[in-house]
């Protein structure tokens, strides 16, 4: 089964590389199992509070294991059929640049099957689209067989010549399944393909929201009441009766992932129940994300609340809002 798979591949390799989907006879040691993999290290790190210091090599393991999860034909699957915002926050980050690149060259790093494909296509005919699943890329060409993509990782575009586009997209904070030095790495290439001035936007998880610490066994979110509205029971029941082993992966996955929680404070890397908690996303504060931007070159333009789409004030240093929409400028 692919979940058990892709913990097998995250166990066999422990270096920053994509060799776990190239070469399965690069094994790691039985220290490393131990300290990462192991359900003993799992237990060990049972909530956000207790989860150790990040190291680098685990981390990029845990990036290298996200990656794999996307070639899932299952996972892929899922984004069948899904269309329009996310939420009222992706809507008014959006709104707010397309006035400035509209018919503008628009790069959408991690389009999956084409949601925000129709929605970029509204402002300019200049659009490319990138994703480093070739499994998503292979029925995003079936679904839109007239759009440009190519299989490309936001962490390396050096298909993309330097000041190539006017905005570049990461949806579906794509960005969290990446480590935190992946996240480095895709910065300073949006930044490179951008024009001076150019556009970026990405969305991202808040460490100080509700998906953060999530468990299988939750009745509610981290820091949330119980929701026991009928019709939310009733979602609950319908989506274990139409598959009697997703509770059975959602456990499975979750205790062989949280062994690669860390927490470093301001950021994080955290099981997320989303595709049954085999994603090891990564987590920030609204001041993280802020000082992040900045230190890769970019100016803040705005941060925008996921449910409501407000502006997060400048000066707030905490936020509940589930995930941010940041939209930032190039600094010349």
């Amino acid at each position: 089964m692919f979940r058990e798979a892709t913990r097998q591949m995250r166990v066999r390799c422990a270096c920053p590389c994509s060799c776990v989907a190239k070469d399965a006879s690069h094994v790691v040691g039985p220290a490393t199992w131990e300290r990462c993999c192991s359900p003993s290290a799992g237990r060990q790190v049972a909530s956000p509070r207790s989860a150790r210091a990040p190291e680098q090599d685990s981390l990029a393991q845990v990036a290298t294991g996200n990656q794999a999860v996307f070639e899932d034909a299952r996972v892929v699957r899922e984004f069948i059929g899904r269309e329009g915002w996310l939420d009222q926050g992706e809507l008014a980050a959006l709104l707010s640049v397309a006035p400035l690149v509209r018919s503008e060259p628009v790069l959408d790093i991690g389009v999956g099957l084409g949601r925000t494909s129709s929605l970029l296509r509204m402002l300019t005919d200049a659009y490319v689209a990138v994703d480093y699943s070739t499994e998503m890329v292979r029925m995003f060409r079936e679904i839109h067989p007239d759009v440009t993509i190519s299989v490309d990782d936001a962490r390396d575009l050096s298909s993309f010549q330097n000041g190539s586009f006017s905005l570049v997209y990461f949806s579906d904070n794509g960005v969290d399944a990446i480590d935190e030095m992946g996240r480095k790495q895709y910065l300073a290439e949006a930044r490179r393909v951008l024009r001076n001035d150019g556009l970026l936007i990405h969305s991202t998880l808040n460490k100080q929201g509700q998906n953060y610490g999530e468990t299988p066994w939750q009745l509610h979110h981290p820091g949330k009441p119980p929701d026991l509205r009928p019709e939310r029971i009733a979602q609950w029941c319908w989506h274990n009766l139409k598959d009697p082993f997703r509770a059975v992966r959602r456990y499975r996955n979750f205790f062989a992932s949280r062994g690669a929680a860390s927490d470093a404070g301001d950021w994080a890397m955290y099981p997320m129940s989303a595709h049954d908690f085999s994603i090891v996303a990564h987590f920030v504060t609204v001041t993280r994300l802020r000082s992040e931007l900045e230190e890769a070159g970019f100016d803040v333009v705005a941060i925008y609340d996921s449910p409501s789409g407000a502006v997060i004030p400048e000066s707030a240093t905490r936020s509940d809002t589930p995930m941010f929409y940041a939209v930032a400028r190039r600094r010349s």
